[in-house]
């Protein structure tokens, strides 16, 4: 279940792999990136995109605070893969732990979960 959720996640904030892009919130000075709230466990960071990015290859979202989640997909003659990973300030979150992981996007005031 849960990895259905990261990977419906994933591509609901990145979209497709169709088109190679990347949108680096902390270097616009026009636009800052979406506000989150990242639970693991019983610690929760209110955050906001910094980076995202999305094309074939590695597409991931890099927040604020450290947390960054993406995938890796990979296309060749016999298979399509996808690969997904979490990391917390550089470190692999592994995926006994995910169920751990809760993100909530933030409407105004409100705070919608993500799954």
């Amino acid at each position: 279940m849960r990895k259905v959720f990261i990977t419906t996640f994933m591509f609901c904030v990145l979209g497709t792999t169709a088109t190679a892009a990347c949108h680096d919130f902390l270097e616009d000075n026009q636009s800052l990136g979406p506000e989150v709230i990242i639970c693991y466990g019983s610690k929760c960071d209110l955050t906001r995109v910094a980076v995202q990015c999305n094309g074939g290859g590695n597409n991931f979202t890099d927040y604020e605070v450290g947390w960054r989640f993406g995938y890796t997909y990979e296309v060749d003659s016999f298979e399509d893969t996808m690969q997904e990973y979490i990391l917390w300030k550089g470190a692999f979150i592994p995926t006994e732990k995910w169920e751990e992981i809760r993100v909530f996007e933030l409407h105004g005031e409100t705070a919608f979960e993500v799954n």
